[in-house]
């Protein structure tokens, strides 16, 4: 039987019609949208332990309870469920960042320890995904390393919004905040895999301290 395979990258099931039979208090669009959750649930698991080449279509499809012809129902192939599973633990990440950013007090020190705060502790609250987005994303193919490029620059454009914010208005020698968005970001990725590395040797606090005093230097004297 001929799948349907999905045109965006990330294996978005395209729209259904509203008058469709329902299974178990389901329609179809549901039914596809809760079997595609499943799918990236059990590929955030397998791809952060075993490692995305080690873990085949089938390994995904038992880890989720399907069968393998329901892959195919949501994504392409398996980068384009590597790139899924990646985009939505990014944007968990920078949703979570923002937050701890708004809801921190009013000087740019705290708002910076309570944003790093919340990326290590989701960092550290779950291995798998923190290997996946740090490590497994990387020298795929180059589908997913355009996609990968695309995600992280989102998070510069965060970065920048945050961090240097106050600064297009009073940039010292020509230099770029998007620029030094990019940079800074570049290293707190360097050491979130270092932390990684260590299997989260250090509390969740004090590499936190470490990433907004990174923040706070790139800053300094602006």
């Amino acid at each position: 039987m001929k799948q349907t395979v999905p045109k965006t990258l990330t294996g978005a099931p395209p729209p259904v019609e509203t008058a469709e039979r329902t299974y178990r208090g389901q329609n179809v669009g549901q039914r596809v949208q809760e079997r595609r959750a499943r799918l990236i649930e059990a590929a955030i698991k397998l791809y952060g332990t075993a490692g995305y080449h080690a873990t085949s279509v089938k390994a995904v499809c038992m880890q989720a309870g399907l069968t393998e012809r329901y892959f195919y129902e949501s994504f392409a192939n398996s980068d384009a469920l590597l790139c899924a599973c990646c985009e939505q633990l990014m944007d968990v990440q920078r949703a979570k960042a923002r937050m701890a950013y708004e809801n921190a007090g009013e000087g740019m020190e705290q708002r910076l320890q309570a944003m790093a705060e919340s990326y290590a502790e989701l960092l550290a609250a779950n291995p798998e995904a923190a290997r996946l987005t740090l490590f497994e994303m990387e020298g795929v193919s180059p589908v997913v390393d355009r996609f990968l490029h695309a995600q992280l620059a989102k998070t510069a454009v965060q970065i920048e919004e945050v961090v240097f914010s106050g600064l297009h208005a009073r940039t010292r020698q020509g230099l770029q905040p998007a620029l030094l968005a990019i940079g800074l970001m570049g290293a707190l990725y360097q050491l979130a895999k270092e932390w990684t590395r260590t299997d989260f040797k250090l509390p969740a606090k004090e590499i936190a301290r470490h990433i907004a005093a990174l923040g706070a230097g790139a800053t300094h004297g602006w």
